[in-house]
């Protein structure tokens, strides 16, 4: 595989991005005439970095249906004194798909399009060594992206756009939004979409206003901040029946819909729905865990404990590429079982191997059989073992243990903790910092206390459903939601079941009518499913490696869909200030495009259905996330080559670059006066 399609870059030029912050790090670029370009980038002072204050913001957010899609529009001033490139870090939450970015040169737009990672990387380089214009837009890890944009000219007001969305939870009625912002003043307007009744609209940052709502539309002015804060919170409720199913569905003429499914429980125990459990804790204490990792997971696991009632048994294991156990089954808890149960946690020390295989198979071993009082086993480890050793043993088990995964440490295997808690039915939950130990054990303990529907399926009848993400369907806990996306082939009427087991085993079924219609308009359901798919793929990749198929697929429904993934990046340049050497690089990146759309049509017909151009380019304003004061790479100015401008007339990308192109210098019939005299005896040896 190409090096240009790994999924994982490390920080640009070696800087250290922190949250929110565009920076530079300086990067010399100096005349050379042994270079072909007449240019040769240096970076000999790399390390160098300085502010350019954020100067305005503004958000534009839309939430439809719990679905949020944000357009953040800043203007960073570079007030250096020399020309820059912008660097800039931005963290928009788990989940969040980066769908947008734009920026402006003067009166010119320029929008980025969605192209290979590596093919991307490799124009943004040529280009910029030519002291052109391009933007990139790569993304980092998960909801993590950055962006870099040069040349940022002394003075100059740089004016960018980044658009993210991301499907909201809902908790009981409860749904919540948060955005991090860099400017008090940021303006800020809001609209939610939604057919269902919303009551109790809301911010702990801001003052607002909410117009009285029209066809499902609320409007949320927001006046002014409530002291200082970073970021923006809007929460509203969802006046809702308990246990609603609800369904939304996306389809264009000719082609399969999509859907979505939730379903919410209450954010209440019915009475007697607590029931006494079997709770088996097991910790990772391998030489990977060492230092702070075990520190945490301990004191988690001492958590959990603390927190299981009379009622509950309890066992506890500790491994590495051994198991050591400190009951042969679970025995209820009491004064003399908790305080042997403290003890062995404070006893655990790190070293050794991994081997969760051994030790999830010695967990199971352990459940007794024949209760139905509900198994639970909690996982605390950083995952670094053989993932599908484990995965096996978890597929091989016939009994209904539900597994939690809990990842500790700055190095852990999400994708396979994540696997692992799905095939087991039970959640993955991640502690990044000792102060995250004690709010997310009690989110964690209340799910595992209070199970509401367990052995969920899902039946439709009237279409026939397809592509359905997750594969495995979690239990749902008191204040959860189920969402599930998915393909449906018919038309008409179309009736929605999921059923499951409560906590006392009685069987229940909630179900909805959806209609799906020739055509229905929401166009982000699509993509949804799209992100989900990916995700699927993503997943496969970091447990089984990468693989042709696979990592072409990520790439054909990001390119097709619109979005970022760890294998695309957007890439926004003018078309009049392509490079030759950059040119063929960039068809080539277009033509694999026009590929991805011809092999997922449906993804044609989606764009068309949402009004953009997804062909030649995304359409529109967009924009994106949280900022403190960008940083900038000082760069000296340079002397142009010999192929400024030769590639104005290559058309291709109508969305590249709208608006009145910019002229720096004010010279442009003098520079095209000597562009002329350059190319002409090139363009006699062509012929």
């Amino acid at each position: 595989m190409a090096s240009g399609r790994q999924p994982r870059e490390g920080s640009v030029n070696g800087a250290c991005v922190g949250k929110g912050t565009l920076f530079a790090v300086i990067s010399l670029l100096w005349t050379g005439g042994a270079s072909a370009q007449g240019v040769l980038d240096a970076q000999t002072g790399g390390n160098e970095r300085a502010l350019l204050p954020l100067v305005s913001e503004s958000l534009r957010i839309e939430i439809d249906h719990q679905h949020a899609s944000t357009t953040l529009d800043q203007v960073f001033e570079n007030q250096i004194g020399s020309r820059v490139e912008g660097q800039y870090h931005l963290r928009t939450g788990g989940g969040s798909r980066m769908e947008g970015f734009t920026y402006w040169n003067g009166d010119q737009k320029v929008v980025g399009e969605v192209f290979e990672r590596g093919a991307a990387q490799e124009v943004y380089r040529v280009v910029t060594t030519q002291r052109r214009d391009p933007g990139l837009l790569e993304q980092q890890g998960d909801g993590e992206f950055s962006f870099r944009i040069f040349p940022i000219e002394a003075g100059e007001r740089k004016r960018v756009q980044t658009r993210f969305s991301q499907f909201l939870s809902r908790h009981g009625r409860s749904v919540e939004y948060r955005v991090p912002l860099g400017r008090s003043d940021a303006r800020i307007d809001i609209e939610l979409l939604d057919q269902r009744p919303l009551t109790r609209i809301a911010s702990s940052t801001h003052r607002i206003e909410v117009d009285d709502p029209h066809a499902g539309r609320h409007v949320v002015r927001v006046l002014e901040p409530i002291g200082n804060p970073t970021e923006l919170v809007l929460t509203y409720e969802v006046d809702v029946a308990a246990w609603s199913v609800a369904g939304l569905v996306h389809r264009d003429p000719g082609h399969d819909a999509f859907v979505v499914v939730t379903l919410a429980t209450p954010d209440e125990l019915p009475a007697g729905a607590i029931v006494a459990k079997d709770v088996t804790i097991v910790l990772d204490r391998s030489g990977s865990m060492a230092g702070e990792p075990i520190e945490n997971a301990r004191r988690a696991a001492i958590d959990i404990i603390r927190r299981l009632p009379p009622t509950d048994r309890v066992n506890f294991i500790a491994f590495d590429t051994g198991v050591d156990a400190l009951f042969d089954r679970p025995r209820p808890m009491g004064s003399e079982v908790l305080g042997q149960a403290l003890a062995f946690a404070e006893r655990v020390r790190s070293g050794g191997g991994t081997n969760i295989a051994i030790a999830l198979e010695r967990a199971i071993a352990a459940q007794e059989s024949g209760t139905e009082r509900p198994r639970v086993i909690l996982f605390l480890t950083d995952g670094q073992s053989d993932a599908q050793a484990a995965l096996r043993v978890a597929a091989a088990d016939p009994g209904d243990a539900r597994v939690f995964t809990i990842g500790v440490g700055s190095g852990v295997n999400q994708p396979f903790l994540s696997r692992l808690a799905a095939v087991k039915r039970g959640r993955y939950t991640f502690v990044d910092s000792a102060e995250a130990i004690v709010p997310r054990m009690a989110a964690l303990y209340s799910q595992i206390e209070s199970p509401v529907l367990v052995g969920i399926s899902l039946e439709v009848t009237g279409a026939t459903l397809t592509g359905a993400y997750p594969r495995s369907l979690p239990d749902l806990f008191v204040n959860d939601e189920l969402r599930i996306v998915g393909r449906l082939t018919g038309q008409g009427a179309v009736r929605v079941i999921l059923r499951g087991r409560d906590s006392r085993g009685r069987p229940v079924a909630h179900q909805t009518s959806i209609t799906v219609p020739e055509r229905a308009r929401r166009s982000w359901v699509g993509r949804l499913w799209a992100q989900a798919r990916v995700d699927d793929l993503l997943e496969e990749i970091a447990l089984n490696g990468e693989s042709t198929e696979v990592v072409d697929e990520v790439i054909n429904l990001s390119l097709a869909y619109d979005f970022v993934t760890p294998y695309t990046a957007m890439l926004a340049i003018p078309e009049s200030e392509i490079t030759w050497e950059a040119a063929d690089t960039l068809e080539a990146a277009r033509q694999q495009r026009q590929r991805a759309l011809a092999a997922n049509p449906e993804a044609m017909a989606l764009s068309r259905s949402a009004g953009s151009t997804i062909a030649t380019g995304a359409g529109g304003d967009v924009a994106g996330s949280s900022a403190e004061p960008m940083m900038a790479e000082e760069t000296m100015a340079t002397v142009g080559s010999a192929d400024d401008g030769d590639i104005a007339a290559r058309a291709g990308c109508a969305s590249c670059a709208v608006g009145a192109e910019s002229r720096r210098d004010g010279t442009w019939l003098l520079a095209l006066l000597v562009l002329v005299a350059l190319w002409a005896p090139r363009l006699r040896r062509r012929r």
